[in-house]
């Protein structure tokens, strides 16, 4: 039973039941603070960001969605010690009686006024509040500086997983998923994401078609999200703007999953594959690599960015980059401005990926490493814990 008074109140404002990166932060956060005994939880539901997109049910189990539907809003003359808020575009307003913390995330190294709710730059607005900024990497955090973010507001809070969904399948159930997928004698590359530009699907499926022409057995997973980004025509565009012998040996090995599914259908995709790859150039933190790791995949990503942050070289391996400047959409009227990206040498993965098929060794030894390092410090509950420090809540402990 919670208390009648907890001893510190929350209110969580954001996106519910829907897969995008903000509400999967936002629900993981819920679902691990109603598991502290004497924290007071309540949920604000904002208005989503695409007018065609549309809640899911059925992406938890059911015990935690039902946990996460029941999440009261407070009533009025409810006592909230602190807000956090979560969701796009960047809200700075303060809340009226409590301290505000807003979550959020600088990919390309700098905040554009088109990210911010009233569209004022980052620094004037930040100037004007007493709001706390919280972002998941150092990465991002070097976005916001660059944007004019006040330093004294501004914290960096991991990222993590929660490992009883994304954890090492049993042999039994790893075997039986790749011959659902039809794998067997294959070596199953995986990409997880929107397959936007800056998740460089480009650059993987180029890669891919190399690694193919070497190892025929070689296969390529990518999970997209349809509803939300239409990430099969992203894929459907590269390949049609491929060198046709390029796109002719990838066709018959790509396996394209596009609709939405559970944690538990997409920690199964993570168990059926043998490796994850993720040539990205632009990241807050990348928490599909975090999953695979967690799920015991070796991870081949892009050097130099925030999966720098969290990705050994016990389970790791890393794509050669260059920061180059990347012109981002900044205001009203084509205003633009100077961000930075990185840019994956597509030779250097495609190496990595060919040489990964024959090291058997380095793979068992990633399946080992991966979930043992996510469970000492990368989980939901660390992350949680962290967050509770920076708004000034005193860090009970998860009930058991």
């Amino acid at each position: 039973m919670r208390p009648s008074s907890p001893a510190y109140s929350i209110c969580m404002e954001g996106w519910r039941f829907i897969p995008h990166s903000y509400a999967i932060v936002n629900q993981f956060y819920s679902l691990e603070l109603l598991k502290r005994a004497e924290i007071g939880l309540f949920h604000r539901d904002l208005p989503f960001y695409g007018t065609s997109w549309q809640a899911i049910r059925g992406l938890f189990r059911g015990d935690q969605e039902q946990s996460l539907a029941a999440i009261p809003a407070p009533a009025e003359g409810t006592r909230i010690d602190a807000v956090i808020r979560c969701s796009y575009p960047y809200d700075l307003t303060p809340a009226e009686d409590a301290a505000t913390h807003v979550i959020a995330t600088s990919e390309l190294r700098m905040v554009p006024e088109r990210s911010m709710k009233d569209g004022a730059s980052l620094a004037a607005r930040h100037a004007a509040c007493d709001v706390t900024l919280i972002t998941c990497s150092e990465w991002s955090r070097q976005g916001f500086l660059a944007s004019g973010a006040d330093p004294e507001r501004l914290h960096v809070v991991p990222n993590g997983v929660d490992p009883a969904i994304f954890g090492p399948p049993s042999p039994e159930a790893r075997s039986s998923l790749r011959g659902q997928l039809r794998l067997d004698g294959c070596f199953a590359f995986l990409s997880v994401g929107a397959m936007t530009p800056a998740k460089g699907m480009g650059t993987l499926l180029t890669a891919f078609a190399t690694v193919a022409g070497r190892h025929p057995e070689a296969r390529l997973i990518l999970k997209g999200l349809d509803p939300l980004f239409r990430s099969d025509d992203r894929i459907s565009r590269i390949l049609d703007e491929l060198p046709a012998q390029a796109a002719a040996a990838i066709r018959p090995r790509l396996i394209y999953v596009g609709q939405s599914l559970s944690f538990d259908k997409l920690a199964a995709l993570y168990h059926a594959a043998d490796a994850y790859v993720s040539p990205y150039q632009a990241e807050a933190f990348n928490i599909p690599v975090l999953e695979a790791a967690a799920c015991g995949l070796p991870v081949i990503c892009t050097a130099g960015g925030p999966t720098d942050e969290f990705v050994t070289a016990d389970f790791g391996r890393f794509i050669a980059s260059e920061l180059q400047p990347a012109i981002v959409p900044h205001g009203p009227n084509g205003a633009s401005r100077k961000g930075f990206r990185l840019v994956p040498d597509g030779d250097y993965l495609a190496a990595l990926m060919t040489e990964l098929i024959g090291d058997s060794a380095f793979v068992a030894a990633a399946r080992r490493a991966g979930p043992d390092h996510v469970r000492q410090g990368w989980t939901w509950s660390h992350a949680v814990d962290k967050l509770l420090a920076v708004v000034g809540a005193p860090s009970y402990s998860p009930r058991p």
